[in-house]
């Protein structure tokens, strides 16, 4: 966890956690309209109030996360006393937490550790605490939480189920356990029910920008075996020690022909099986679905320490969260936030904007879903082109190229099925790269002869001298122009650019080049 306060201040953003960040920052302005697995948003809506800039707010956010990661921490130890002695369900939870993608984003600004910390600790109560009804409304709340946070908590039903079992073989009185159970099973709902109405009581009525697909449930398993096995395959490189230390435990439970045991471990280990079809099952999955893995580990990982000893083991899984912790290019949190320091330079915070995710998370973007896989699928489906239309109405102030669909759609190559025809053209004809990533609207001079206008208003001209439409203008003269075709004749010498506003914008001296995101 040391380690982890460290990357919380020197690992850059992934795209994702400025996505769940700008959410944060839509219901601060009234235009969240999402009206589930957003309770992220409410959970953290106080942290823009700290003031600073978008990283510094997503630092905080971070240690935020890293709290829901140590309450899921503390009931995988307490879990795992289930199977295990003190020392192998310590180990238990050191494993989960130095086990590959789980240290690198257990404590992303993201909903998997919410939702395991509410999953995790429903899990305790009901297999290891007694069933009190201040634990059953503990337990009940928890997994409501969890469904608010996002509906892959069902991945974990087998979980309860083999556990409810084993704890059903094991109890003296087994209907009083079934009425307990069923207690949960019944608040449960009432919870969640009371939490979303809660939650979509404070939203607007206004549309929602990413239309759902037809059938946009059965997607997410729909791309064949292992959509993501390579992530899969480098999360197995990263911790050998747990599938071993699972394999382990599932033949020491079949030995002993404890089946209510070996059930109960199955059932542990379904979320982690989930990588075989479902298609999210990126790296940040696996902080939600190691951690019932590592549970079903303990008694391996009990026999491991009875034979290699505690200091080998602790050594053998330290070494990959060292190793990452070296790896991680410490290069990439400073772009991101040299970027976002020139936008708040740039524009005011109501200014609207295009980026992936919503790197600078307090400007409000056309399309307030990810430029990516079903979010800009369904766009495109929809055929309305908003980005056209904010563009045309000259309220589009500024665009982020950090993915590769903007950055085709500047380039005028669009890549298929993403954003609609009126929108490219619009981008590539109207926007100028600025500095980084960041583009601005204007027109470049080039050698055609014409200078086609879509956005009519104030355009200043920066470079070397051009004529435009009979008259000579110098570098700094403000000239309106109305949309359509003025004649101008390119620069004899240099090269000229026309930015739309009363004055051209002056860039950072220093350069900025990529990458701006380092990926998983």
């Amino acid at each position: 966890m040391a380690l982890q306060v460290f990357m919380i201040f020197t690992q850059s953003m992934n795209w994702d956690e400025f996505f769940h960040y700008s959410q944060v920052y839509e219901l601060q302005r009234g235009e969240l309209t999402r009206n589930y697995q957003v309770l992220h948003a409410r959970v953290f809506a106080w942290v823009p109030l700290l003031g600073g800039d978008i990283i510094t707010q997503l630092q905080v956010a971070r240690l935020g996360m890293l709290g829901f990661e140590l309450v899921a921490f503390l009931a995988v130890v307490g879990l795992a006393r289930q199977f295990a002695d003190r020392t192998a369900a310590w180990l238990a939870g050191l494993a989960w937490l130095a086990g590959g993608y789980v240290f690198l984003h257990g404590f992303s600004f993201r909903g998997d550790p919410m939702a395991t910390a509410g999953l995790m600790t429903a899990l305790y109560i009901v297999s290891r605490r007694k069933l009190t009804w201040p634990m059953i409304l503990l337990a009940s709340a928890a997994v409501a939480f969890a469904f608010m946070t996002t509906l892959k908590s069902v991945f974990y039903a087998p979980c309860f189920a083999g556990l409810a079992w084993l704890r059903f073989t094991q109890s003296a009185d087994r209907w009083d356990l079934v009425r307990r159970y069923a207690a949960v099973a019944t608040l449960a709902p009432l919870f969640f029910a009371a939490m979303y109405f809660l939650h979509r009581s404070g939203l607007p009525t206004a549309e929602v920008t990413a239309p759902r697909l037809p059938s946009n449930g059965t997607r997410f398993f729909a791309e064949g075996l292992f959509p993501r096995g390579r992530y899969t395959v480098t999360q197995l490189a990263m911790a050998p020690v747990l599938p071993l230390a699972v394999g382990i435990a599932s033949w020491l439970a079949w030995c002993a022909r404890q089946h209510a045991q070996l059930l109960a471990l199955a059932g542990l280990v379904v979320p982690a099986l989930a990588v075989i079809l479902y298609r999210n099952s990126f790296p940040y999955y696996f902080v939600f679905a190691l951690a019932p893995f590592v549970v079903a580990a303990a008694s391996g990982l009990a026999s491991l320490k009875g034979r290699f000893g505690t200091v080998l083991l602790v050594v053998a899984l330290l070494i990959s969260p060292i190793v990452l912790t070296l790896k991680e290019p410490k290069n990439i949190l400073p772009r991101q936030r040299a970027v976002i320091t020139e936008v708040n330079r740039l524009f005011p915070r109501d200014t609207l904007h295009l980026s992936y995710t919503g790197m600078p998370a307090d400007y409000p973007r056309v399309l307030n879903h990810l430029v990516s896989g079903i979010g800009i699928e369904g766009y495109y489906r929809a055929e309305r082109p908003k980005i056209a239309e904010a563009i045309i109405d000259g309220k589009l102030a500024f665009v982020i190229a950090d993915n590769p669909v903007i950055i085709a759609a500047l380039a005028g190559k669009p890549m298929p099925r993403t954003l609609l025809p009126a929108d490219v053209a619009g981008l590539q004809r109207n926007y100028v790269n600025y500095w980084g990533p960041i583009w601005l609207p204007g027109k470049q001079v080039d050698r055609a002869g014409a200078l086609e206008i879509d956005i009519a208003g104030p355009y200043t001209l920066a470079g070397a001298p051009v004529m435009l439409d009979g008259a000579r203008l110098s570098p700094g003269a403000t000239v309106n122009l109305q949309r359509g075709t003025h004649r101008v004749a390119p620069p004899e010498d240099g090269e000229s650019t026309f930015w739309l506003g009363n004055r051209a914008p002056v860039s950072p001296t220093q350069p900025l080049t990529g990458p701006y995101y380092y990926g998983f």
